[in-house]
């Protein structure tokens, strides 16, 4: 018979551990534990004594149940990332248990909310993604566009536009700079969840990556692990979600229609209403053969003379302000303006310590305005 705590939950310390970034040999040293120890702890072959329950709580700031919460059972997939190749293993764990993280929390609110229904067009795609063209992309962003009721103008919001079809936007910090986005299917919950790395962006950068991030939603659902770990079909099924981020965002009608003359100056105006970046604009009129290889490249050669491509950025990049997810908030803010309590059953059924949950909704559990009345004050 397993001597420590019975409802002791293995995979939540393996998350706890993965979400702060600690290697098993580093955690095992703060609880006092051999690194066998802690692994048997992670596996369940052994369970740990409440002592050191409360010592994994105090060291990863983790509430202590939430070492003996029940988790999600998800069958699921491959979380594809932006540069794959820059993102260690670590960075990866971390960021996948604030998916997880914000895959069960999505499950629990929407036994309070009505989320919006998910609205992803039936696109006719080849059946291997690898026999998907730029022009089937280029089709298939116009069916999202006439579905979504965007036509061809500028999308005020990318991440409304996202959320408003049922796609949960997630926006974390990430030290890695190069971790940019990445792309989520829930099985449990019957939903896609898309991110962007908040940290060192900007709000043409940030659209992009949720627009790209639709794309592998749209596109790849057939791709298996083994093509995400060729470099070569990495690298082309990343070229096919950038070509339908451009089409989402700048469709060909629009930009045959807008672009008469390419230049930076043409460009500059042109993020003004469209919020795609200069560069990226640069791609999509090679794409669709506005201008040829040569024009290209000296437009990239000028475009970093004017230090669109260092720290300095483009222009608007300082201006625009990056756009913020609202679904999570929004269901949050509306099981409080039911009561209160129902705040206090949150935290209970969903135990994670309050940076994640501000980082994940945006906000805490903690009450924004309190429903207790005081008395007056004699006279």
């Amino acid at each position: 018979m397993k001597r420590g705590v019975a409802n002791f939950v293995p995979s939540r310390l393996s998350q706890a551990r993965s979400r702060r970034g600690f290697k098993k040999k580093e955690l095992a040293e703060e609880l006092c534990v051999s690194c066998e120890a802690l692994r048997s702890y992670e596996n369940g072959a052994a369970r740990p004594l409440p002592d050191k329950v409360r010592r994994m709580s105090e060291v990863l700031s983790f509430p202590e149940h939430f070492f003996s919460s029940a988790t999600l059972k998800s069958g699921s997939p491959h979380v594809f990332w932006r540069d794959l190749k820059s993102v260690t293993k670590a960075s990866r764990e971390a960021v996948d248990a604030r998916v997880t993280f914000a895959c069960e929390m999505f499950s629990v609110l929407d036994e309070y909310v009505e989320f919006p229904s998910l609205n992803l067009p039936h696109l006719k795609l080849p059946e291997h993604w690898s026999d998907i063209t730029d022009y089937d992309i280029e089709a298939a962003a116009e069916v999202c566009r006439s579905e979504w009721g965007l036509g061809e103008y500028p999308i005020p919001d990318m991440t409304l536009a996202a959320e408003n079809i049922g796609v949960p936007v997630l926006a974390p910090s990430i030290d890695n700079r190069k971790q940019s986005g990445f792309a989520h299917w829930d099985e449990v919950t019957g939903r896609p969840f898309i991110g962007h790395n908040i940290r060192h962006t900007t709000a043409a950068s940030a659209r992009f990556n949720l627009a790209h991030e639709l794309g592998h939603i749209l596109l790849h659902r057939g791709v298996t692990a083994d093509d995400l770990e060729n470099a070569e079909s990495f690298d082309y099924i990343e070229k096919q979600a950038h070509r339908f981020a451009g089409a989402l965002l700048f469709p060909r009608t629009a930009f045959y229609r807008e672009v008469r003359y390419a230049s930076l100056s043409v460009f500059e105006l042109l993020k003004r209403d469209w919020n795609i970046a200069i560069t990226a604009q640069i791609v999509r009129a090679r794409q669709l053969g506005v201008i040829d290889e040569s024009r290209a490249t000296s437009l990239f050669v000028a475009a970093g003379r004017e230090g669109y491509r260092s720290a300095k950025g483009e222009p608007y990049d300082d201006t625009v302000p990056v756009e913020e997810p609202r679904m999570l908030r929004r269901a949050v803010d509306a099981i409080e303006d039911a009561g209160e309590m129902h705040l206090e059953v949150l935290k209970h059924r969903i135990p994670l310590p309050e940076d994640e949950v501000q980082e994940l909704v945006g906000r805490t559990f903690e009450p924004t305005i309190s429903n207790v009345v005081q008395l007056r004050r004699p006279f």
